[in-house]
């Protein structure tokens, strides 16, 4: 059994929803360039959404504590890694303990970027002045400007965004190895 999010609008996910850098590669990656060549679609998007490293002001309240700053990309993540844990978002992420975490990320540069790129791909979680974590069970994301956003891949609409947890709400069917 696992959490899940739930967005007012009365939509679930099970991985994540983002607002900025991931939900812009979402919408950089259409239908038909998917069809035609696959994850490579993300790759050249993800590729064009980083070039650009557009930032936003958010202003994010978890279980009634709020937090205002600039950021290129907020994660309320319910799993911490994905692509076969290729990527991990954070440490102490689990699909099962009743929150959602909160992940801003705010690269100043480039380089910034890559480094808490490099750092999600060896799962390395110490402190990080561009990185922020947050648990809880019930979020608001706001940002300025408005910003699109993205659940579990699919866009979402824009910005504020309203999630809750539902623990344990899903069943899960796994095979045995």
């Amino acid at each position: 059994r696992i959490d899940l999010g739930l967005l007012t609008t009365g939509q679930r996910f099970m991985i994540g929803m983002g607002v900025g850098l991931d939900a812009t590669m979402i919408a950089y990656a259409p239908g038909p360039l998917k069809r035609r060549i696959g994850f490579f679609a993300y790759v050249l998007a993800a590729g064009r959404a980083f070039v650009r490293l557009e930032k936003f002001t958010v202003r994010l309240t978890v279980d009634g504590e709020t937090v205002e700053q600039l950021a290129s990309a907020v994660l309320i993540a319910n799993f911490g890694a994905v692509l076969n844990d290729l990527i991990a978002f954070g440490d102490g992420i689990r699909r099962d303990d009743g929150l959602l975490n909160a992940c801003i990320y705010s690269p100043g540069n480039r380089i910034d970027a890559m480094r808490i790129l490099w750092r999600m791909a060896r799962k390395n979680f110490g402190p990080d002045k561009c990185i922020r974590y947050v648990a809880g069970s019930v979020f608001r994301v706001e940002t300025s400007p408005v910003r699109p956003g993205q659940a579990d891949g699919e866009l979402i609409g824009d910005s504020p965004f309203d999630v809750t947890v539902e623990p344990l709400a899903a069943r899960v069917l796994v095979p045995k190895a």
